[in-house]
């Protein structure tokens, strides 16, 4: 696991270097997902168009990703 961290921080730390502007939109396309992952985890009393919106797109990606059989609505 070592060997391995090391490894990664290497390609890290060279990718910086030799491709500042590439890997800084890389990783602000990256943080723009924080404050959704926030909002969706510590905003407790959403509206019922949110939670239908969510479940939703769960449930396109499911279907999408072949994770789940589509299942008829009761």
């Amino acid at each position: 696991p070592v060997a391995y961290l090391v490894f990664w921080a290497f390609l890290l730390v060279f990718s910086f270097i030799s491709e500042p502007v590439v890997c800084g939109v890389g990783i602000a396309i990256i943080l723009t997902g924080v404050p959704i992952f926030f909002l969706g985890v510590f905003w407790r009393r959403k509206p019922k168009c949110v939670h239908r919106l969510t479940e939703s797109m769960t449930r396109w990606g499911q279907e999408l990703c072949f994770v789940v059989y589509p299942q008829d609505a009761p």
